[in-house]
């Protein structure tokens, strides 16, 4: 009887942790390097900038799961002069399934609702020596080298054996806790910075796959910001 209990105790266990999801909200920064801007008004821009926050909210089970901006009070927001916040990526609601490698953006554009499907890409991470703690979380430095120019770095956390991340970034033995996206423009370097501000695991967070709007493939929507360029540039040449 004790061993019957025993056993049973172990795959209830086990299967209560298969069901639970994980939550990680994230602070969003730029980190502009502005003293390599190109005049004085853009370098004010940049560093003004560089104090801006976004929040994030990831949501992800074993299979599936969706990312999307948090509405939040950012007090660098009362400051006073020109500033941007610049994030790359699949904007909107952003909905990710692991199983069958295929996304779901879903956006509004030009007031028209989409549905902006595409495969996941699958990055090809080098795992380093260098550990360090993130919310009392071992992680673990991976980097990735995404193109000519942009040069990625994360830490993920073993321990959370999701294999996730911010935006469209994952496929690391552990959910990514921070990622630093390196973009180099001309003598500058720029950064996009996400940093997990909290992690929950429970059964109650809901993954729900987004439903509003036109379903189209990213090379359709690359296509259709191609021609609203074009009717743009036609606009403002006849002026």
């Amino acid at each position: 009887m004790k061993k019957y209990f025993t056993l049973f105790f172990c795959l209830t266990f086990y299967v209560m942790n298969a069901q639970e999801n994980l939550k990680i909200e994230y602070e969003f920064r730029n980190e502009f390097d502005y003293q390599n801007a190109s005049d004085a008004k853009s370098r004010d821009m940049y560093k003004n900038s560089n104090d801006n926050r976004l929040y994030f909210e990831l949501i992800t089970s074993n299979d599936e799961s969706t990312f999307n901006k948090i509405d939040r009070v950012d007090n660098s927001q009362n400051k006073s002069g020109m500033s941007i916040s610049f994030v790359s990526g699949p904007g909107g609601f952003f909905y990710k399934n692991l199983k069958d490698n295929n996304s779901l953006s879903e956006i509004n554009f030009n007031g028209k609702n989409l549905l902006i499907s595409d495969s996941i890409p699958q990055y090809k991470w080098i795992l380093k020596k260098e550990n360090s703690k993130i919310l009392g979380f071992d992680v673990k430095k991976a980097i990735l080298q995404e193109s000519e120019n942009t040069f990625v770095e994360a830490w993920y956390a073993p321990k959370l054996n999701y294999k996730n991340g911010p935006t469209n970034y994952g496929g690391l033995p552990g959910v990514i806790l921070k990622i630093i996206l390196n973009n180099k423009e001309g003598n500058q370097l720029n950064k996009q910075i996400y940093v997990a501000t909290k992690v929950e695991v429970s059964d109650k967070f809901k993954i729900n796959k987004p439903t509003k709007g036109k379903q189209i493939s990213q090379a359709d929507f690359e296509e259709m910001v191609e021609e609203e360029n074009r009717k743009f540039n036609e606009m403002f040449l006849q002026k």
